[in-house]
């Protein structure tokens, strides 16, 4: 029974620490000197979804989830992501499942002379049931 119960606390630690590491939670961010604004970014992409097996103890069977992975494209190469919040759920009506992302960034004033060579790209990963197809996801970027 000991063994079991350390098991299960082992398997709970681990799926926990292999979400936190795989997606974006919402997070604070500091402000630096130079940062004026904050806008929604309004365009992602859905660019791939991935298997993804969680690190299981020994004797434990860990469910498995698909790794779905967003570029959203920043306005300018000195901006940088902010706070990034997701839910996922199976829509009846479309029968797909939603991927509604909500994400920020942050605008910097030297954006306004800066010219970059390629507009900044930033990949957002989230975990959703296991064994979806890209073509089954409706992606929504919330405003």
């Amino acid at each position: 029974m000991k063994k079991l119960i350390i098991s299960v606390i082992t398997l709970i630690a681990l799926i926990s620490a292999a979400q936190a590491a795989l997606q974006t939670p919402a997070k604070t961010i500091e402000l630096t000197p130079g940062d004026q604004a904050i806008s929604f970014i309004s365009e992602g992409e859905i660019i791939g979804v991935d298997s993804y097996y969680p690190p299981c103890p020994p004797q434990a069977l860990c469910q498995p989830a698909s790794l779905i992975r967003v570029v959203v494209t920043l306005n300018s190469c000195v901006n940088k992501l902010g706070p990034v919040t997701h839910t996922t759920f199976w829509d009846e009506r479309l029968q797909k499942y939603r991927l509604i992302v909500s994400a920020s960034e942050v605008y910097n004033k030297m954006a306004a002379s800066v010219r970059c060579f390629a507009p900044q790209k930033e990949t957002l990963n989230f975990l959703a049931s296991p064994f979806i197809m890209q073509n089954d996801i409706e992606l929504t970027m919330m405003r």
